[in-house]
Parts: structure tokens; C-alpha cells; sequence
């Protein structure tokens, strides 16, 4: 799967009705990493039904991110994945689990 660098202009792709995640997280992350890791190599059974981003807490979209996002600041582990649809967090979680995942995003679609 393919997860792309969240920058400002993907912030359109999170108010529409198409399942978007965004994977909160830093670099520095080892857990963070190797959950990049599994997403890439994963092989869904069909077309991914959403988009995948990756948001790093340290620049300056990780930032921006934030501050429109208060509840943010309540986040105590990384990484972090929000799934958004129609611009609204719709299920959230911790930790890097392709089962989990596939939980989450069956309850959205």
C-alpha cells in the first residue's frame, strides 16, 4: 500500500466522503517505522478502499496539523491512526496492527 507524505494540500482528501487515514507519528519512531513498513509490504485481497498518509509530528504540516486538531495534545502514543471521512475522525487507534486496521476501516465503510 502506498502512504504518502501528508502535506498541506492532501488536506483536502480528509473532508471528503472517501475513508482517508492519516498515521500520526515521528522519524525517530521505531514503532512508527516498522508500521511504514508493514503497510507497504501489506497486499490487501482487494482495491484499497481509502487513501493513507503519514503525518510527522515534527515539521512544520505536523504542526499545522495540531493546531487545527486540539485533540492532538492528548495523544500519548505513536504511532497514532486516525481514519477521517468527510472531514471528521470517525475511528481511531494505537499501534501498528494490520488486523485491527482492517477492523476499524470495515466499520466506516
Amino acid at each position: 500500500m502506498n502512504v504518502q507524505a501528508m502535506t498541506l494540500e492532501h488536506y483536502e482528501a480528509l473532508a471528503t466522503a472517501h475513508p482517508t487515514l492519516v498515521i500520526i507519528g515521528r522519524p525517530s519512531c521505531s514503532d512508527c517505522t516498522q508500521w511504514h513498513e508493514v503497510l507497504r509490504d501489506w497486499n490487501p485481497p482487494s482495491e484499497p478502499i481509502f487513501s493513507a498518509f503519514s503525518l510527522n509530528l515534527d515539521d512544520a504540516v505536523g504542526q499545522h496539523f495540531c493546531e487545527e486538531h486540539p485533540w492532538t495534545s492528548s495523544i500519548q502514543h505513536i504511532p497514532f491512526n486516525v481514519l477521517f471521512r468527510d472531514g471528521v475522525p470517525v475511528e481511531q487507534w494505537t499501534g501498528g496492527s494490520l488486523r485491527r486496521m482492517e477492523e476499524k476501516i470495515a466499520n466506516v465503510v
